[in-house]
């Protein structure tokens, strides 16, 4: 689309300064040189934890994948403006796809136990009798790998539509971006689930929740927002890429969504404890039993604290969601309540019977720490490649002058 005369601003060319690349490729080293001295003092423990480090970066790309495509369905306007950054962070997922490999196939009964059930203690083996069909080594890989492949596909071609406009104005690729991105939501309800049952609930494999693909997708999504919270405010700095294009309105927007699903994580969360606290059959309840026994009981209480009640009360306030510091100090806090939840979802699965309680080690951020600088580095070499906005979207004019 042609704005003609209205000459909308074009946002600022990015160039990802030395000083920045340096240090995130630094902190990465820092992090590898972590994850070697958790594999040198603990091997199964820093499995685990590279499991962590690749769930949380793998769910900032997929969930930024989510938010393209409720944006292009919704014919939403509120995010048109930082579009390029959701681009950028669903960069990270080819890699994601290699890295899956030498996880599932290196670390296989290290990190889920019944992919080696000679090692299994002898109670616990019939728990995989009747789940055979599901749990097998082929299917699983099969399963997430089409998924990340469909998503990576998908998310090309939104990218490639989307720069094309940039240079023709042409309509029609909104509309092809639309079509395809909802498809690509029937893809992503039972996508986003069984990656969820795959690589997380199946950690403990005795146990299932119905609930839980939604619990991780609650996870995904709202990290995944935090993240493209913290990219905007840092381009609309003053002399950034978004100065005079992303203002007030559009930052509390963003607030406002990290608010709604701070709620929407406690609501769903505490229905699957509910649910199963309230039916308790033996073979549910131990997944939360081994949260609360041998030290967790803290653990767990801290996570409701961290991830929802702190949120909760500091994001209700307009001021927070309105001042560019504030937002961003409360959007890096859900970051790290996600990271806390992934690793209260996985550290307890070191011993299926019991009896784990919740050391801490500086070596179990080391995955997390590396992967998650791999991944400021690759979608700030993306968002400089090409326009930081994408001025010529039909839907451009409305996002500058959202709310006014």
């Amino acid at each position: 689309m042609s704005h003609g005369e209205i000459h909308l601003p074009e946002g600022r060319p990015f160039a990802y300064p030395s000083k920045q690349k340096t240090l995130h490729l630094a902190l990465a080293g820092i992090g590898l040189a972590l994850c070697a001295g958790g594999f040198a003092s603990d091997p199964a423990r820093a499995w685990k934890t590279v499991l962590i480090g690749y769930m949380f970066v793998t769910y900032l790309g997929l969930g930024a994948a989510f938010i393209q495509a409720i944006q292009y369905v919704a014919n939403a306007a509120w995010g048109v403006g930082f579009r390029r950054v959701t681009e950028a962070m669903t960069a990270i997922l080819p890699i994601s796809f290699v890295l899956y490999l030498p996880l599932v196939l290196l670390g296989k009964g290290r990190v889920w136990a019944w992919m080696d059930e000679a090692t299994l203690p002898h109670p616990l083996h019939h728990f995989l009798e009747s789940k055979h069909w599901y749990l097998n080594l082929k299917g699983f890989m099969i399963r997430d790998l089409v998924f990340l492949g469909l998503v990576i596909a998908i998310t090309r071609l939104w990218r490639r539509w989307s720069l094309a406009q940039d240079r023709d104005g042409d309509e029609i690729h909104t509309v092809h971006n639309t079509r395809l991105a909802a498809a690509f939501l029937v893809l992503w309800a039972p996508g986003i689930s069984i990656l969820g049952f795959d690589m997380l609930m199946s950690l403990d494999f005795k146990w299932f929740s119905s609930m839980f693909g939604v619990y991780t997708f609650v996870g995904c999504f709202q990290s995944a927002l935090a993240m493209l919270t913290l990219f905007t405010l840092w381009h609309r700095r003053k002399g950034g890429s978004f100065e005079g294009i992303v203002g007030e309105n559009n930052i509390h927007d963003l607030g406002k969504m990290l608010f709604g699903f701070t709620v929407f994580w406690a609501y769903i969360g505490f229905g699957q404890m509910l649910i199963i606290w309230y039916a308790d059959l033996p073979e549910e309840t131990v997944w939360f039993r081994d949260r609360w026994d041998n030290g967790w009981a803290a653990v767990s209480l801290a996570l409701i604290v961290a991830h929802f009640v702190v949120p909760f009360f500091y994001l209700m306030r307009r001021k927070v969601k309105r001042n560019p510091t504030l937002l961003g100090l409360g959007a890096l806090w859900l970051l790290g309540a996600q990271l806390f939840d992934l690793y209260w979802m996985t550290i307890p699965t070191l011993n299926l019977e019991g009896g784990i309680g919740p050391q801490m080690s500086v070596f179990d951020l080391g995955p997390a720490l590396a992967y998650f600088c791999l991944y400021l580095f690759v979608v700030q070499t993306t968002i400089s490649r090409h326009k930081t906005v994408p001025s010529q979207d039909p839907r451009y004019d409305e996002f500058i002058h959202l709310h006014q």
